[in-house]
């Protein structure tokens, strides 16, 4: 067969196997539509005249194995195997969960009889060394193959480890996973490839699925069974005829019958990561040729592509679409040399450093290193773009644009000496420190802009901006109030400049260690005066504004902050609003979120940033995934849990393939996450992610930040549900004075840890000393937020737990309906409070001895807790178990099958605290 017959009988083959999915009247109509070459509809015509035509020996089933009766296939036995249920088929074989009764006895299996009907005694002997072969293969990303034969008719069979998982591509398609992801899991098929091949074994039919991804987030390869051996001989009285073959995933000579090679495997993990990122599988044109898949997809999307669709098409272009096109020559030669060179390529994608696959000129190995050094280039980055937006608003009013050409220059020549230092010349400069980079930069920019202060004090507030970006916040300062008095000498006292620079001085000491609220509010408070008189509603006022709320609402000035910020959105008007509108929505955002009066027009505010991030900078932007952080976190909250636990994780994955060291908007991640993983009840990693968020804060903070005292709150809130009482109380007492010596022990952070060291003393047993916290929190609350607020109502059912415990019944229901009117009068979907603050009041009238109407409401409780979009498996339990003890203590009907439902739910996995109340239930008399 000549190459020409080959090309027409795999172009055919291509074909049918589109055509088998239609009936017989469809058939020919789109064989006609698929193509115009007779010569290739020829073929196709025999190939389904063959498909239909009756089976011959070799197609002969197993006697009771007839494929048109799956039902009829439970109890039948295969070597050690019984089969249970049909859970697969495809045109080769059929797949059965089967479960062992010998050796391993009840160990399950996925069982594929192989639908090739009789095999040659040959044939037999050579499948049975094959497998023998294959049963070595042990690798963590490979399904292992247990057990193979060949029944007493010749149908061959193999048993393989039961894979619960879903194909690659709907696993990635479903968490919306960017680029990076896909690539991540594609290196694991790698792995398990390069594994294979170092064990003389080809898999030859690489395809989603064939890959499957587990509960743990990690790729099973398939179907090593019916691969074969490098070095066999592959001549037609030998071989066992389980060529394996899917035409959108196999290497142009597996049509031909090539022998096995490591080329077809490294075809197909390009074809796989094609459909990854494309969408689609990759498909030849008229002339043989593969469009590359960031342009398929900007086929398939068309001229009206959304932002975020663009930018995953921007993602794709060049290195990608280079290392998806080797890997699918149409030559073997013209591909990777191996599994291991095609993983190097792609990993040295993830890293951003160049790939083998490109030719290494200098502009393109430059390009990479600023993509994977862009902390220490941003410094320069961000000079430039101060130069194409005007020297970075030194030129602000018209009268200054004389000096505008001179300093254009000079700023030129700053930029291209600041790229000069950071391209890469030697081994030791290729990682820089960004601190020591930025101090150089700054060093370098004093003593070549001597004589120009005011464009010195332009590229000082940039590279402050930076520092303060990568944790530097100590050198951000430096940098900020040099510029400061520069610009004050340059400009004047009240000038536009001055006051810009200011602001950016009064910001940063809200955020240093320790923080200085007092000295932050003075500055931010006279840098937005001066710029609401000179510049209202620009950009920089925005910004100044904005800031100012946010300090305020660290010290509960709810009220001033709010006023703040409605100025501030107001003047964010028009089609495309500047990024200091971004910072105010999110700000506006943070301080509803913070003050729970309207988590509905938080989601709006942050819905309002985030669109806003996608347009300008893309949906996988650092800056873009810090709001989506935001909003899975109020998603979560607002009885959309799976959404927003979804985009945490997301976020947490990218921010960590971003980041090198602790970031703020790292530690917010964290923190977020780890609350929404609580409250799915997997404490473990709850613990794990709050310790994370600790050590992180305290690096990039130091011990008296407000950020960590939220990381010790949270810690201890976490360790109380451990039932951990003791570590509970420690770590709300650290947190507590953190609070305190920040913002004084009436602000609300110190107030609401006061309230949860006040439950950690109740549940040790010392509600005497825990009573007077909560009466002092009742009060704190009350004046920050107002006597109806749903702050003061959580207080209030801490306050009434710790009085029934000291048997004061009347104040703790006063206190606790008080707080169940105040949860009704301010609804929050998904938010179970108006539950806890219910089964709190029930357990007071328990406690008096009231167990009837304790039972009642506990009852309706518990209905209302299941049938909320906020249950948790800790409220579902904790409420169970008090109606246990209300129904039993009220001699209720059901009160044994309560009891015995309690000691079948203490065998399951759930909060400790939750079992804590459990067992309480159970001992109760």
């Amino acid at each position: 067969m000549d190459e020409h017959e080959r090309e027409l009988w795999r172009q055919a083959d291509r074909i049918l196997d589109t055509l088998l999915d239609l009936d017989d009247p469809q058939r020919e109509a789109r064989l006609l539509a698929m193509t115009s070459d007779e010569a290739v509809r020829k073929r196709v015509r025999r190939l389904l005249h063959a498909h239909a035509a009756p089976p011959g020996l070799l197609d002969a089933p197993l006697p009771g194995f007839a494929a048109d009766k799956p039902s009829e296939l439970g109890g039948q036995r295969l070597g050690r195997w019984r089969l249970i249920e049909e859970i697969g088929r495809g045109g080769m074989a059929v797949v059965y969960r089967a479960v062992a009764e010998d050796g391993a006895e009840g160990q399950l299996a996925a069982v594929k009889v192989l639908t090739l009907g009789s095999l040659a005694q040959a044939g037999r002997e050579r499948f049975l060394q094959e497998q023998q072969a294959l049963l070595r293969l042990r690798h963590p990303y490979i399904a292992a193959l247990h057990d193979a034969g060949v029944a007493a008719d010749g149908t061959p069979w193999l048993a393989m480890a039961l894979v619960e998982g879903e194909p690659i591509d709907r696993w990635c398609r479903a968490r919306h996973l960017d680029a990076a992801a896909r690539v991540e899991r594609v290196l694991e098929v790698c792995e398990a490839l390069d594994y294979s091949h170092r064990n003389l074994v080809v898999h030859r039919d690489i395809k989603p699925s064939n890959v499957l991804v587990g509960d743990d987030g990690h790729v099973r390869v398939l179907d090593f069974g019916i691969a074969r051996l490098l070095g066999e001989n592959d001549s037609a009285h030998t071989r066992t005829q389980l060529r394996a073959l899917t035409p959108e995933y196999a290497a142009p000579e597996q049509f031909a019958g090539a022998p096995p090679s490591t080329a077809m495997d490294v075809y197909g993990i390009g074809a796989l990561l094609y459909r990854l990122l494309a969408g689609a599988p990759p498909q030849h044109g008229a002339q043989g040729t593969i469009t590359a898949p960031s342009r398929r997809l900007r086929a398939q999307a068309g001229a009206q592509a959304p932002a975020e669709l663009r930018q995953r098409i921007k993602r794709l272009r060049g290195d990608l679409d280079t290392i998806v096109m080797k890997a699918l020559a149409g030559r073997p030669e013209d591909r990777y040399t191996g599994v291991a060179a095609l993983a190097d390529d792609l990993r040295r994608w993830l890293a951003h450093r160049p790939i083998r696959a490109r030719a290494p000129s200098l502009r393109y190995r430059l390009r990479k290193f600023a993509a994977r050094n862009r902390w220490q280039v941003a410094a320069a980055a961000t000079v430039l773009l101060a130069l194409v937006a005007g020297i970075g608003g030194v030129l602000w009013q018209a009268e200054r644009a004389r000096d505008a050409a001179e300093e254009s220059r000079a700023q030129l020549n700053y930029t291209s000496r600041v790229l000069e230092a950071l391209a890469p010349s030697t081994e030791e400069a290729r990682e820089l420190d960004r601190s020591r980079l930025i101090a150089e930069a700054a060093e370098r920019a004093r003593a070549e802009l001597a004589g120009k202060p005011r464009l010195l004090a332009s590229v000082e507030l940039d590279l402050g901006g930076i520092a303060e970006r990568v944790g530097d916040n100590a050198q951000a300062l430096a940098l900020y109030d040099h510029a400061y008095g520069l610009r004050r000498a340059a400009f004047g006292e009240d000038s536009i400049e001055t006051a810009m620079a200011l602001a950016r001085t009064g910001a940063l000491r809200g955020r240093l260690d320790p923080p200085q609220p007092g000295e932050a509010e003075r500055r931010l408070r006279r840098a937005e005066a001066q710029l609401r008189q000179r510049a209202s509603a620009s950009p920089a006022w925005i910004d100044a504004a904005q800031e100012l709320a946010i300090v305020l609402g660290e010290q509960d000035r709810y009220a001033e902050a709010q006023a703040l910020l409605r100025e501030a959105a107001q003047a964010c008007t028009g089609a495309q609003p500047p990024d200091s509108c971004e910072r105010a929505w999110m700000a506006q955002g943070s301080l509803w979120a913070r003050m729970q009066s309207d988590i509905d027009a938080a989601i709006a505010a942050y819905g309002k940033a985030h669109a806003a991030r996608v347009a300008r900078l893309g949906a996988e932007h650092a800056d873009t995934l810090f709001v989506t952080t935001l909003l899975g976190e109020l998603y979560h909250r607002n009885g959309q849990r799976q959404r927003g636990l979804a985009l945490l994780e997301q976020v947490y994955a990218a921010q960590r393939r971003i980041y090198a060291k602790p970031t703020e908007q790292l530690l917010t991640t964290l923190q977020k996450l780890a609350i929404a993983v609580a409250g799915e009840g997997r404490n473990e990693r709850a613990l794990a992610l709050r310790q994370e968020h600790l050590a992180q804060a305290r690096q990039l903070f130091g011990d008296r930040h407000p950020a960590v005292a939220l990381s010790y709150a949270d810690l201890g809130s976490l360790l109380f549900s451990e039932t951990r009482f003791a570590e509970a109380e420690q770590a709300q007492r650290r947190a507590y004075v953190i609070y305190a010596d920040y913002a004084g022990a009436g602000g609300a952070g110190a107030l609401i840890v006061q309230s949860n060291l006040a439950e950690a003393l109740r549940e040790q047993g010392r509600a005497d000393e825990a009573r007077p916290l909560a009466q002092q929190t009742v009060a704190g609350m009350e004046k920050l937020f107002g006597p109806d607020s749903v702050h003061v109502a959580g207080r209030l059912v801490t306050l009434a737990r710790i009085e029934s415990d000291l048997g004061a019944a009347a104040q703790a229901q006063a206190h606790a309906e008080r707080a169940i009117a105040i949860f009704r009068a301010t609804p929050s979907p998904g938010n179970t409070a108006l539950e806890g603050a219910r089964a709190a009041r029930a357990r007071v009238l328990l406690a008096a001895g009231r167990a009837g109407e304790a039972e009642a409401e506990l009852r309706e409780v518990l209905r209302a807790i299941d049938a909320s979009p906020g249950r948790t498996e800790r409220a579902h339990w904790e409420t169970f178990a008090a109606l246990t003890e209300a129904a039993c203590a009220a001699r209720a009907a059901d009160c044994p099958q309560l009891r015995d439902a309690v000691r079948a739910a203490l065998a399951q996995s759930m909060p400790a605290i939750a079992h804590k109340r459990l067992r309480d239930a159970l001992a109760a008399q």
